[in-house]
């Protein structure tokens, strides 16, 4: 992992056959209807997968504006 961050993520990435099976295990080992996993600078760069009915999957945008909302919130001091 290095210290040079992307700032974003596509679909998958490269590895994303990888992150799609690990998703679907995730999303299967804790019964899940929708799961997400995002990767930051991994071994195969950065990317994200979801996994889930079309209904699931239409919560997110709400969802994930709420953790930015509440993760900027927490950061703000620490980044500074």
């Amino acid at each position: 992992m290095s210290n040079d961050l992307q700032l974003s993520v596509t679909p998958g990435g490269s590895g994303a056959e990888g992150l799609d099976a690990l998703c679907q295990q995730i999303r299967v080992a804790v019964n899940a209807k929708c799961a997400v996993v995002v990767v930051l600078d991994g071994d195969h760069e950065s990317g994200y997968s979801v996994v889930g009915p079309v209904e699931a999957q239409a919560l997110l945008p709400s969802i994930l504006g709420q953790m930015a909302a509440t993760l900027r919130s927490q950061l703000k001091g620490a980044l500074q």
